[in-house]
């Protein structure tokens, strides 16, 4: 809400405005009198020209409030009443003119409110109608046929003050048709146009009310220039920024500070350096998504580019423009996808490098023991016919408790899964490697315990043989 405080005081000064409605000043008649006509009964009086028991227009009319006190004074020992009417407090005060039969006072009320955050000026320059007679039309200088005086606001002109209870000023200028408002904060002024109509439903009534309260000289009345809820539906507000941005759109009240403001919602946003942008602005956030960037190189943005490149915002922190935000974004991108692409030819050449190993492997099998037993070989398949040699080429005896037995004259060995024996013997193994082989060999101790963890049963690959006179003849899998 903006509230504006005008101190009605016996202090008030008036000055003369235009209106566009109003003709030019009517020449003073020459027996017309400077009168000052008490309206008792009603309880205030006016001062001005009066010809032919009219008031002049074109010439200066000030109303008062009055009171009236009774003395009894006495005379040939008799008391007699004796009434006596004395000006106060002035009411309204203006350049006197009619209209279609109505009566009006071009008024200006300038005014300091004195208080503890400081002085603070207030002016308000506006076209009021007044009337004192029965039928509320016109101004009549005749007691008889006055009754009480009326004052309602028909227009403002021009008007000064403060937004949030004196922090900001504020101006309203009348234009044509409407109003042309401004309000300078600490970082940015906003600018709007405001139409005549809500003017009148939502500032007039607040004016006509301080000349209904001005019997009292110490008295402090407010005006209430409610405007919050037309900025927030308002398409066509301006904010000029200090440091040279722009903005045309719609705004949205930020509470979040220490001084209230009015910040960008959704419209077009000019920086100092040319970069625009149109869609909505997230005030949390120091790169908008939703909408259209255009950049000082030329270049255009539509949308979400921070997800289109894959990027986060406090990774371009180190830039100050959003033209070199958006290149940086680009180029982390790029190397992004270089890196991706590096890292997809390393592995496709590892794969292929393994690819041709293996099939040498397994060429090499097959060449050495035939296709037949070359192939079981390759795929590791302990088969009923190998020797210990064939089974030595995908499998360790160090993973094996190994036991022997002569029967019927021959002999039979049996290889048994000893677990303890296989992490002694990796353990082994371990001490002469180097530190990247022990990292790898660390690593492959706790994926294996994990891998049993999940049920995974690392016997499955070590079952139970048992060799006869050198060949494989059984295979237990347990």
């Amino acid at each position: 809400m903006i509230i504006a405080t005008i101190a009605i005081t016996a202090n008030l000064s008036y000055g003369q405005t235009d209106w566009q409605s109003y003709q030019s000043q009517t020449p003073l008649p020459k027996k017309a009198k400077l009168k000052t006509i008490k309206f008792k009964s009603y309880g205030y009086a006016a001062e001005g020209y009066v010809f032919e028991k009219q008031f002049v227009e074109g010439q200066e009319i000030t109303f008062y409030n009055t009171k009236t006190q009774t003395d009894v004074i006495p005379v040939y020992v008799i008391p007699v009443p004796v009434s006596k009417t004395t000006l106060t407090n002035p009411i309204i005060s203006g350049k006197y003119f009619v209209r279609e039969e109505n009566a009006y006072l071009e008024s200006s009320i300038k005014q300091e409110d004195d208080d503890w955050r400081g002085r603070y000026k207030y002016s308000l320059q506006g076209i009021f109608k007044v009337s004192n007679t029965y039928n509320g039309k016109g101004l009549t200088a005749k007691t008889d046929e006055a009754k009480s005086l009326n004052v309602e606001t028909a227009d403002i002109l021009q008007y000064s003050g403060f937004y949030e209870d004196g922090k900001f000023p504020i101006t309203l200028q009348k234009n044509a048709n409407d109003y042309a408002l401004k309000i300078e904060f600490e970082d940015r002024t906003l600018q709007t146009i405001v139409p005549f109509d809500h003017l009148k439903e939502h500032f007039f009534s607040s004016i006509t009310n301080i000349f209904k309260n001005t019997e009292s000289t110490y008295a402090r009345y407010y005006i209430s220039l409610n405007l919050d809820d037309y900025l927030k539906n308002a398409n066509d507000i301006i904010l000029t920024y200090k440091n040279g941005n722009n903005f045309l759109g719609k705004v949205e009240k930020d509470n979040s500070y220490s001084n209230t403001t009015f910040v960008a919602k959704e419209g077009k946003y000019t920086f100092a350096n040319g970069e625009v942008f149109t869609g909505e602005l997230d005030r949390y956030s120091k790169i908008w998504t939703n909408g259209k960037w255009k950049f000082t190189d030329g270049s255009i943005e539509n949308g979400n580019w921070l997800e289109k490149y894959d990027v986060r915002e406090n990774e371009l922190s180190n830039v100050e423009t959003m033209t070199d935000k958006h290149n940086l974004a680009i180029q982390l991108y790029e190397e992004k996808k270089r890196k991706i692409e590096e890292e997809r030819i390393a592995k496709q050449q590892a794969e292929e490098k393994k690819r041709i190993a293996e099939q040498q492997r397994k060429n090499t099998l097959i060449n050495k023991y035939g296709d037949y037993w070359g192939e079981l070989i390759y795929n590791k398949e302990f088969t009923p016919g190998m020797t210990k040699e064939m089974v030595l080429e995908f499998t360790s005896d160090k993973c094996y408790k190994i036991s022997r037995s002569i029967r019927s004259g021959m002999t039979i060995e049996t290889w048994i899964f000893d677990k303890d024996k296989m992490q002694l013997e990796l353990l082994k193994e371990v001490a002469d490697m180097d530190e990247d082989q022990k990292q790898a060999a660390g690593a492959a101790f706790l994926l294996m315990e994990l891998a049993e963890g999940f049920g995974y049963n690392i016997r499955d690959q070590f079952p139970t043989l048992v060799f006869t006179n050198g060949k494989l003849t059984d295979v237990y899998q347990y």
